[in-house]
């Protein structure tokens, strides 16, 4: 007797679903990591980026704060809204503190929650995960 299969059993079907979720288990994590990294990334550029203009008012201005009395100005969001920019309210004329803080979908991001980059041009960041990342992790590019 001659059997024409045309089809798959049940069998390879089961085992076909058990490897595409078991695929997917794995990746998906990776990923959404990715992403966020990919997100942290613009919050990185969003600080060089305000940390120019900041540089650039203290050669126009001979200071971070301007003759007039007012902060100088920078842009204080990041392209894609996935971070605030701000300043220490504790800006003199020859100094500065930007901090970049996660908002959206990027507050889940608690390896590298805050960054913070100063005047000197040094890099940090507050953590809130265990174990914490680090300076070279939250701000390589």
């Amino acid at each position: 007797m001659i059997r024409n299969k045309n089809g798959f059993t049940l069998i390879e079907l089961m085992i076909t679903i058990a490897i595409i979720g078991i695929i997917t288990a794995i990746a998906w994590p990776q990923y959404e990591r990715y992403k966020t990294k990919n997100r942290r990334v613009d919050g990185v550029n969003a600080l060089l980026s305000a940390s120019q203009e900041l540089q650039q008012c203290y050669t126009d201005e001979g200071g971070y704060i301007k003759q007039n009395g007012d902060d100088c100005p920078f842009d204080d969001t990041s392209k894609k809204e996935y971070y605030t920019i701000t300043a220490d309210p504790a800006m003199t004329v020859n100094t500065f503190t930007l901090k970049a803080t996660p908002q959206g979908i990027q507050s889940d991001d608690g390896e590298c929650a805050t960054l913070t980059l100063n005047h000197l041009g040094q890099k940090g960041f507050t953590t809130t995960s265990t174990p914490p990342g680090t300076l070279n992790r939250c701000w390589s590019q």
